[in-house]
């Protein structure tokens, strides 16, 4: 999710100064997609469950949402794979848009693009934490936050 994660933030960055080869992207992401695919079923073969599809939440799961305040809605976070899809679609749509930048489509293109991209990385964000609560609770550690607080680069 870390290496998805950074090439969606990443690109979003290079969009900015239009140096995107939309191809090089579209394989890039394949690899994050599949890499991810592969750890989540490593984590269930391993006893962890993850969801991360809308139609992978009928079993249990881990808890989400010790910062409500990182997302605009609570279950956001909890569908990992779907929300990465929708990052890296837009992100797809954006590179291949002839749109000019500037126009109202333009954007709302963009606004769309960077919402979507600040999901998936807040999504992230809550899986990391969720994972490190549930290690603390196993190994009987306690984890401390040791960045200021921000959790993007990607301006609310």
């Amino acid at each position: 999710m870390a290496a998805w994660d950074n090439l969606l933030g990443r690109t979003f960055r290079l969009l900015e100064d239009g140096i995107v080869d939309s191809g090089a992207f579209h394989q890039a992401a394949e690899r994050a997609r599949v890499d991810a695919r592969t750890a989540l079923y490593e984590a269930l073969i391993d006893g962890l469950y993850i969801p991360a599809t809308r139609g992978s939440g009928a079993r249990e799961r881990l808890e989400f949402g010790d910062y409500p305040d990182l997302r605009d809605h609570p279950a956001d976070s909890m569908w990992v794979l779907d929300t990465f899809e929708k990052a890296t679609e837009a992100l797809n749509a954006m590179a291949e848009s002839n749109v000019d930048p500037s126009s109202d489509a333009g954007v709302e293109l963009w606004e769309n693009t960077r919402r979507h991209v600040l999901s998936a990385h807040r999504c992230r964000a809550d899986l990391s934490h969720a994972l490190m609560r549930h290690v603390e609770a196993i190994a009987d550690v306690t984890t401390i936050e040791t960045h200021g607080g921000g959790r993007t680069g990607l301006d609310v």
